[in-house]
């Protein structure tokens, strides 16, 4: 049943995806309607022409129709290439095994990966992002250096085909501890994000988030099976979850990643919506990606003085300002006061009914006595000649262009959240990826805390399982007599 909700299945599509790369035109949809519009569909025959998705929740023009426009705007005027062609040359020893963020021919979601040995691309604009998966065909010489090349031939509007090329140097290392010591943790989070959404609509959401984790589970036996070795041969570490320093925030992006809307065990997660999410997450660029999962948000109320302006100094010619620190995704963080959070698609301002009376007429105007006076459908902050204003709007703005990455009409777009009066109450819980999700409807839904202890058992209960059949070994040519050495060994 699941397969055949997340599928295309309509012929009249899939002929108009046919002529539309023929003629190198690619779709972008803009979703704002409230009832079912077979995303199913539509969503592929945008992917597959290059193109991508936007989807409004109970949109309402008067609060939403500045985000809109922003978003129309940005799909006209960013950089555009057409006919597109990537090819990826490697050192000896590696081979390209998955392609993902490519159109394929396939009709179900997945026609956002490729197995092709060259990619075409009928569309191509500057947001978009792809991910290669390599795999190991042969031996790799730590004495010497691993080459990349990728080189993507494109034509631009004016006509004139070009080709784009990024080459990358990398040394070789057979030690493990050198692997997580300089791994990326955002490409990690992006490799199995995309990997693990490319298989739906083959399997079922519940075996997804199962794969998902036991990716987690994997990833951490093994560094905690090297941290024996390195510790002591003969001896375990204390009882203690323990994470590499470049990876310590993977649990709570797969975290994040469970309780998505493209993986929620929710029936109240509309097919749309959940379709909407896996093909956006599918082609958002890394930053982004990484925002979607885990929001940023920040108290408005407790930023420093300097914070969120523009760095008073010649040499600031690119006008960078000092971004504030970040709160965690919890309720615990949350005061009685405004807070800003992005999460890589829309910016939410949250106010508390309790707010001071003063910040809010510093934020909204003289006219706000109370939260109540806040109009929930304004779609931008007034511009108003107070310290906190001005921080908050180049906050926004901030979010607006880098971790959106769309521009601004005017002012930047938000949708204001006065909490516990507004609908908008529950998207921005939803955001709050460390608590349990605000739904009774949600079956899985742990709380990070009781996430990480699950890790902790999972992992303790792997190397358990791993130690008690190396004990049954009688095979004498097994020379790797600890479960650390088994583990690592290559």
């Amino acid at each position: 049943m699941e397969k055949k909700l997340y599928s295309a299945d309509n012929e009249y599509y899939k002929l108009l995806a046919t002529d539309l790369v023929a003629q190198n035109v690619g779709l972008d949809v803009f979703v704002v309607a409230t009832t079912s519009v077979d995303v199913s569909n539509i969503g592929w025959l945008a992917s597959v022409t290059g193109g991508s998705i936007y989807k409004w929740a109970n949109f309402n023009f008067e609060r939403d129709g500045r985000s809109l426009t922003s978003q129309i705007v940005n799909s006209v005027k960013k950089c555009t290439g057409y006919k597109g062609q990537l090819k990826l040359r490697c050192s000896n020893g590696l081979q390209v095994s998955q392609y993902y963020g490519f159109p394929s021919n396939s009709d179900t979601v997945v026609g956002l990966s490729s197995s092709l040995p060259d990619p075409v691309i009928p569309v191509l604009n500057e947001d978009q992002t792809f991910t290669v998966l390599l795999e190991y065909d042969g031996t790799l010489n730590t004495k010497y250096d691993c080459h990349f090349q990728a080189a993507l031939l494109y034509t631009d509007p004016q006509g004139v085909r070009k080709v784009r090329v990024i080459n990358l140097v990398l040394a070789v290392s057979e030690r493990l501890q050198d692997v997580f010591n300089f791994v990326d943790q955002d490409a990690v989070v992006t490799t199995i994000v995309r990997d693990t959404l490319s298989f739906v609509g083959k399997e079922s959401i519940s075996e997804l988030r199962k794969s998902v984790n036991e990716k987690l589970v994997d990833v951490f036996t093994l560094y905690r099976a090297m941290s024996e070795e390195n510790h002591n041969r003969n001896a375990t570490l204390t009882n203690q979850l323990i994470f590499p320093d470049s990876l310590k925030h993977l649990p709570a992006y797969f975290l994040a990643l469970d309780k998505s809307k493209a993986l929620r065990d929710s029936t109240a997660v509309h097919v749309d919506a959940r379709l909407c999410d896996v093909f956006q997450m599918l082609y958002m660029p890394v930053e982004r990606l990484v925002y979607h999962l885990y929001p940023a948000m920040v108290e408005l109320h407790s930023m420093l003085d300097d914070d969120a302006l523009i760095i008073d100094d010649a040499g600031n010619t690119s006008g960078f300002m000092k971004v504030p620190e970040y709160k965690p995704l919890t309720n615990a963080s949350l005061d009685s006061g405004v807070y800003i959070l992005c999460n890589g698609s829309t910016i939410y301002v949250r106010v508390h009914p309790d707010t001071n009376r003063l910040l809010l007429k510093d934020l909204f105007g003289d006219h706000v006595e109370t939260v109540n006076d806040i109009d929930p459908l304004i779609d931008s902050l007034p511009e108003l000649p107070t310290h906190i204003s001005q921080q908050a709007r180049h906050l926004v703005k901030y979010f607006q262009e880098h971790l959106i990455g769309s521009c601004s009409i005017g002012n930047s777009a938000i949708q204001v959240v006065r909490d516990g009066i507004d609908s908008l109450s529950y998207e921005f819980r939803e955001c709050l990826v460390e608590d349990h999700l605000p739904s009774k409807t949600v079956n899985t839904s742990p709380s990070y805390p009781e996430f990480l202890q699950s890790l902790h058992g999972a992992i303790r209960g792997k190397v358990e399982f791993e130690k008690k059949n190396l004990k049954r070994t009688t095979n004498v040519q097994h020379l790797h007599d600890t479960l650390a050495q088994r583990l690592i060994h290559f």
